[in-house]
């Protein structure tokens, strides 16, 4: 693969070993300096590649390092999964033992809460008249999260040791009217372990609880990952950075690449702190990648101007490499409405003018946002 690295990228592909966590802002080309010190590490045999993890939060991240990595036949072994995946490659290996009466294929968390409505009725549970006409997804919602952040609904329960619960909590109820949804956690997981049901969301939850009970299994991961590589590391939650933090126990070498700016998951029960908190954690050597390749000057300048108000962020700046072309402008507006509406107006106007309906894009931040601008159709 020939390409030239900044100094920047250089300097994080000639790393040593130990701990390292590296910045990199938004188009910096982070996944292609992850992917060179791999590389390097395996070219040297410094690691042999099936002792390497290169992993992250989503499966575009991942399949974007498999795409790279095949470049280098040497390189083809390294294991590069998505954190879930290695959450359930733990929990898969204890079913297999039989520490967990679970059955190893995954299920939609709907099934298990279909199951718990049906168990709530039938035993008439306190909470059974709060389950007319309730919010299905949101109640979901809080029960990933619990999971995410290792909030059992039952800790006592549990049976973790003594370090765990350093880490693990009691599960609480969501402020507002919904102090059922703790009691509805707990008939959901007692439904979901009599029924040997894995979720999504247990993938994590019980991928680290298999690795605090099972003392053969930590090992056994410890001793299968000599070198562990993370990217977008500012998208995970507690449970992924306790479980990377349990198997690069012996060694340290582990880096970690994301951008504390681009935290987008929070209502994932993500957190920037775990990328904000790695260096003093781990005593770790930090780098950063600011080069931004993707834009030209003047979103780069409006985003280094918004993004200076946050002060709860390691200070950065994205730097140009792409010159001035294009305009931004930034139009405030009351309401979603009167954004699309404005949209609209805007896009009517230059096709009207010769612009062709091919030549606009629309993004918006959440799916939910899309219908309000549908009238674009009627309106052109």
């Amino acid at each position: 693969m020939a390409l030239t690295l900044t100094d920047q990228q250089q300097a994080v592909v000639d790393h040593p070993l130990g701990p390292a966590l590296v910045f990199a802002v938004a188009g910096a080309g982070k996944t292609t300096a992850m992917v060179h010190r791999i590389e390097r590490l395996v070219r040297d045999g410094v690691f042999a590649p099936d002792r390497i993890l290169a992993t992250s939060f989503g499966t575009t991240n991942v399949d974007d390092l498999k795409r790279a990595l095949r470049a280098w036949p040497h390189c083809r072994p390294v294991d590069t999964r998505t954190l879930h995946s290695l959450g359930y490659d733990l929990v898969r290996r204890a079913i297999e033992r039989g520490y967990l009466r679970l059955k190893p294929e995954v299920i939609d968390a709907e099934r298990v809460l279909n199951a718990m409505l049906v168990e709530a009725r039938r035993q008439s549970a306190p909470f059974v008249r709060e389950l007319d006409g309730f919010d299905r997804r949101d109640f979901l919602d809080y029960v990933g999260g619990c999971k995410g952040t290792l909030a059992y609904a039952d800790l006592a329960q549990a049976a973790l040791p003594a370090s765990a619960l350093l880490v693990a909590t009691q599960a609480e109820a969501p402020d507002g009217n919904l102090d059922w949804y703790l009691a509805g956690y707990r008939l959901y997981e007692r439904v979901r372990l009599q029924h040997g049901w894995v979720t999504f969301d247990d993938m994590l939850l019980t991928g680290w609880s298999v690795l605090v009970t099972r003392p053969d299994l930590l090992t056994e991961a410890q001793q299968r990952y000599a070198c562990v590589l993370v990217d977008e590391f500012q998208d995970v939650n507690l449970a992924q950075s306790e479980i990377l933090d349990l198997i690069t126990q012996p060694h340290r070498n582990y880096m970690t690449i994301g951008d504390d700016d681009q935290t987008i998951y929070e209502w994932r029960n993500a957190s920037p702190q775990f990328i904000l908190d790695f260096p003093q954690r781990y005593r770790a050597r930090t780098y950063l990648i600011s080069d931004n390749f993707r834009c030209p000057a003047a979103p780069l300048m409006l985003a280094n101007a918004l993004i200076a108000h946050n002060r709860e962020r390691r200070p950065k700046h994205l730097s140009l490499t792409r010159g001035f072309e294009g305009e931004t402008t930034v139009v405030i507006l009351p309401s979603v409405a009167e954004q699309a509406r404005y949209i609209v107006e805007r896009i009517v106007a230059q096709h009207r003018s010769g612009a062709t309906l091919n030549d606009f894009a629309v993004l918006v931040r959440l799916n939910a946002q899309t219908p309000v601008s549908s009238p674009i159709s009627v309106w052109v």
